[in-house]
């Protein structure tokens, strides 16, 4: 299963996708955590799937994005521009972190 159908299945905010996410993107690690079993540090990241904030630093400063949500619905979906013609990337997840999450990597060309 690729990261974006991994997310899209998501139904809160995870570590082990956070930290899958910040490799791919190049970020820097904000901590660890020790791993007795592996004998090696697990390296956090920024919580992109717990938190809007986190999130919107996958999306490039000069584009703009949105994430909506509506009291019926059991989902939220995120657009965010992709700088190509009009064009935007958009995505759909359980909660609004998640969504942005998701279409901040399409908007980067991440499948």
């Amino acid at each position: 299963m690729t990261l974006l159908e991994r997310l899209a299945q998501a139904t809160g905010p995870d570590r082990e996708l956070d930290r899958e996410i910040g490799v791919l993107v190049g970020a820097q690690h904000c901590g660890g955590v020790w791993n007795a079993t592996r004998n090696d540090f697990d390296l956090d990241y920024e919580p992109y799937t717990g938190s809007v904030d986190a999130a919107s630093t996958l999306v490039d400063p000069e584009r703009w994005w949105l994430v909506n949500t509506g009291a019926r619905q059991k989902s939220a979906r995120a657009m965010v521009d992709t700088g190509k013609d009009w064009e935007s990337a958009e995505a759909h997840g359980a909660t609004p972190a998640i969504a942005l999450t998701i279409a901040a990597l399409k908007a980067r060309g991440i499948e």
